[in-house]
């Protein structure tokens, strides 16, 4: 059964953590919505390598912190990426990161400081070209 939900959302469900291959039989998975949950880091999330048909994660309004490259490495396929309303201060290890991300949605609940953003900008660019 679960291999064929495309679309599902566990928003809004005060999760702290999944656990790491909750989603590797979602073979047809297409969209995931993690949204306002309380996800603080990027290794309290699944992992979503398996997923190949994975377009769209919305882990917007969490409390993410750090954003490892551990996220863009398990969803390097994956083109719409939307991380709005954390308060990310960071983004670690991305120097051999390769992505096919198309669309990544940063917009902040608080300004950022210009050295934050500028770090983040300058981390999007060498993952995206």
């Amino acid at each position: 059964m679960v291999d064929k939900i495309g679309t599902l959302s566990l928003a809004e469900n005060a999760i702290f953590s999944l656990p790491r291959r909750i989603f590797h039989n979602y073979t047809k998975l297409a969209y995931l919505n993690l949204a306002a949950n309380q996800f603080s880091n990027t290794s309290a999330l699944p992992d979503l390598s398996k997923n190949e048909d994975l377009i769209r994660i919305n882990l917007s309004r969490n409390k993410l912190l750090d954003v490892d490259s551990s996220l863009f490495h398990e969803i390097q396929n994956v083109p719409s990426v939307d991380l709005t309303r954390n308060i990310i201060l960071s983004l670690s290890n991305f120097d051999n990161v390769t992505t096919k991300i198309e669309y990544i949605n940063l917009e902040g609940k608080k300004r950022y400081k210009f050295s934050v953003l500028s770090s983040i900008l300058t981390h999007i660019s060498k993952i995206t070209s």
